[in-house]
């Protein structure tokens, strides 16, 4: 049975066009708590992360996630700390992705408590950690959707700091195995991986400590496009499976399957509704309805992210004026280096808002400062006229294919600059 709430989600294209899908959310205690901590977040215009994750790509979009995951392998190889051996060959092997995601889990640690390699980390490599997570994902979610057309695509959302809460044990007993077409579900903000992903997987890398399963509930979500119906056989393995490491599959305390939250509202076919989000694939405004009343609306704009920690600057995003470079539309990534224990170090977005006019959140800082390779001479960053791009007020050289990276401490406003191809022109 739905609640009186209703979720409305614009997706963008290129252009800025949108296309519209609504979800009922569901009358139960859960999806309420979930409702209010999205509304908050939405009032708060916290920093939003949106991955579009095993839509059909064209060959050079795949080899750019292989580029990705390779390129922070050597980030992660090049300080030293920890060796990666395996790389990405530009074609799909689960084995390998099972591997990569154990370095992630060993790297990382937990979410409430990091990994001594990652708090001794750059603020670069530590970006380079969590990419390994979200490629091998994308990679996995991609090539299951080309091996079945009916496979799961899937747009995960995130937010830079949330609360979470523990689930009850009479909300754990909701969990289903079974997904409709479009369902919007909480989603999985822990660290490991679940049973269930544990036995697609085949992962024999995994420790067992890192099987966990979904017990906290926040505003994040996810939005999966495809319909699973587990056959009489596949679960009959599973729980065989389950039963190897001695448990029990009526356990509700494994959380097994997905919380749904809310039911897709369209008359659009799946394949329909699959190909549009894929053209349209920049999450542009969430907006919440009570009754026909709108009680929260973010508009995320430029602000979508893919939680890249790092980006190549490409030639026409580069302009030259006078004494200074404007980089254009480019989704700048801030790292937090001193936050609060339950922040976890992740990723937040520097975005442009139109409310305030500036790139940067008022109530996050003032100062934006970037520093060159050798820690000295800062560099003034100041908004654009332009919404999507910045100007640096002092001449550097930026090269097409150069890495830039921004780091936030998470009180002051100062970012420390972590790069690649970043120098101070006068200094050679």
């Amino acid at each position: 049975m739905s609640s009186a709430f209703v979720v409305e989600i614009d997706f963008a294209n290129t252009k800025n066009e949108v296309f519209t899908l609504k979800w009922n959310i569901l009358n139960r205690d859960y999806a309420w708590i979930w409702i209010q901590e999205l509304k908050k977040l939405m009032i708060k215009e916290e920093p939003l992360f949106a991955r579009f994750t095993g839509f059909r790509l064209e060959e050079d979009e795949k080899k750019k996630i292989f580029d990705q995951l390779n390129k922070a392998i050597d980030i992660i190889n090049a300080e030293g700390l920890y060796k990666i051996e395996e790389r990405g060959k530009g074609y799909f092997d689960q084995d390998f992705a099972n591997v990569i995601h154990h370095h992630f889990e060993v790297l990382y640690g937990e979410a409430h408590s990091p990994s001594e390699v990652y708090l001794n980390s750059s603020p670069l490599v530590q970006s380079a950690i969590t990419r390994l997570n979200h490629c091998v994902h994308d990679l996995e979610s991609l090539y299951r959707n080309e091996e079945n057309k009916d496979a799961f695509s899937a747009v995960i959302v995130e937010f830079l700091e949330r609360q979470q809460f523990r689930l009850s044990p009479e909300m754990l007993n909701d969990f289903s195995m079974d997904i409709d077409f479009g369902d919007l579900v909480l989603h999985y903000g822990i660290i490991g991986k679940t049973w269930w992903e544990v036995f697609l997987d085949k992962d024999e890398e995994i420790f067992e400590s890192a099987i966990r399963p979904l017990d906290v509930l926040s505003g994040e979500f996810d939005i999966h496009f495809g319909h699973q119906k587990i056959d009489v056989d596949t679960k009959d393995e599973f729980f065989r499976f389950l039963k190897t490491y001695g448990k029990d599959p009526n356990d509700p305390g494994l959380a097994l399957g997905h919380l749904c939250l809310g039911k897709l509202d369209s008359k659009l076919s799946a394949q329909e509704i699959k190909k549009k989000v894929s053209l349209h694939n920049k999450l542009q405004e969430i907006r919440i309805f009570k009754k026909e009343n709108c009680e929260a609306s973010y508009f995320v704009g430029d602000g979508h992210s893919t939680h890249n920690g790092f980006f190549q600057i490409q030639e026409e995003q580069v302009l030259i004026e006078g004494e200074s470079i404007k980089l254009l539309n480019i989704p700048i990534q801030l790292i937090p280096l001193k936050a609060k224990t339950e922040v976890a170090l992740l990723e937040s977005p520097f975005f442009y808002s139109e409310s305030e006019k500036s790139f940067f959140k008022q109530r996050r800082g003032h100062i934006i400062s970037l520093m060159g390779q050798n820690d000295e001479y800062p560099i003034r960053v100041t908004p654009s006229e332009k919404p999507g791009g910045i100007r640096l007020n002092r001449e550097v050289i930026l090269k097409k294919g150069d890495l830039l990276h921004l780091a936030f401490d998470g009180e002051a406003g100062y970012l420390p600059i972590r790069a690649k191809g970043l120098k101070d022109s006068k200094k050679g």
